[in-house]
């Protein structure tokens, strides 16, 4: 008889938990239908399509506008270059001075962090790979040179030729596998006269 009402007590129980929980599914759809978050009765979407934010912070959206008719900007540029000197380097500056690849393949000598770099200069330094990559980079048109230098000897080198109304840049010389993976990034920041 004992065992009878244990498990009397038992399917009780496990029939009020059975009700609670779809008692509370059913409470948590009704406040789900209530608040518009879904849409049980209908098939159509909801009116409302304003997105929902919990931010505090300003938007421009509310005074967006489509402005004023646009030029089209003049695309067509030459892009800049960086002729190799095939490795011939003529004065190294001091250690110090020298930018290196985290992974130590490749060590650029000039130009140097924040100098100014105009047409004539050079780029030099040593790589155990057999040629890099490079970028130059304005802060008014984005990418005006790039291209590939070679390794002679353990060394790279070339000469800038370039054009631009930037102020500020950035040079970048790095590994491009056939892939078209960057790796010994080396980032250079660099002015212009």
């Amino acid at each position: 008889m004992y065992s009878n009402k244990f498990k009397k007590t038992s399917n009780q129980k496990t029939l009020l938990i059975i009700v609670g929980v779809v008692l509370a599914l059913l409470v948590l759809l009704i406040v789900l239908e209530k608040t518009k978050v879904i849409n049980l009765y209908s098939k159509k979407q909801p009116t409302s399509t304003e997105a929902k934010t919990t931010s505090t912070a300003p938007t421009a959206q509310a005074d967006f506008s489509d402005g004023d008719e646009r030029l089209i900007a003049d695309t067509s540029r030459n892009e800049g270059i960086i002729k190799d000197t095939g490795g011939n380097l003529t004065d190294i500056p001091a250690e110090s001075q020298w930018q290196k690849s985290s992974d130590g393949k490749i060590t650029v000598y000039t130009p140097g962090k924040d100098s100014v770099v105009k047409n004539g200069d050079t780029l030099s330094g040593s790589s155990s790979l057999s040629q890099v990559s490079f970028r130059l980079i304005d802060d008014v048109t984005g990418v005006i040179a790039q291209g590939t230098l070679s390794v002679v000897n353990g060394n790279f080198s070339g000469s800038f030729d370039f054009s631009t109304t930037g102020t500020n840049g950035r040079l970048d010389i790095f590994n491009s596998s056939p892939d078209g993976i960057e790796s010994s990034n080396t980032e250079i920041p660099v002015r212009f006269k």
